[in-house]
């Protein structure tokens, strides 16, 4: 096993049944044609996907916020960003495509994402 591979797994095991893809594929108001997306509500179910996807658990004593990096606070790793997208596209439609954003980004840009950057990206998307 190569160094690094160990605390993944824990976490991926520590992770299992904490929510899944399935869980979140239902409609909410967000899908409102008329109704503008407001930043706060917008991460406050932001911040809900990234909980489904990471885990209560992890998250103890974490408070997400605009200001919350996806590396170095929420150590998101990439098969988790791919779990996150579908949720995204889930709960907000095709018209936010995250894989398409993400996807222009430059890997330090990437490193330094928060989740601020991506409530502006999808209050964006609502405009």
């Amino acid at each position: 096993m190569a160094t690094g591979q160990g605390s993944l797994a824990v976490r991926a095991r520590a992770r299992v049944g904490r929510g899944g893809t399935d869980a979140a594929r239902s409609t909410t108001d967000f899908e409102e044609p008329h109704r503008p997306m407001d930043e706060k509500e917008i991460l406050e179910k932001l911040g809900g996907l990234i909980r489904q996807v990471v885990g209560e658990d992890f998250l103890e004593g974490v408070e997400i916020g605009p200001e919350t990096s996806f590396s170095d606070d929420l150590e998101l790793e990439s098969i988790e960003f791919v779990q996150l997208a579908e949720l995204m596209q889930a709960e907000w439609g095709d018209r936010v495509d995250f894989v398409g954003w993400i996807s222009e980004k430059e890997l330090d840009e990437i490193i330094g994402l928060t989740v601020g950057d991506v409530v502006e990206f999808i209050a964006s998307c609502h405009s």
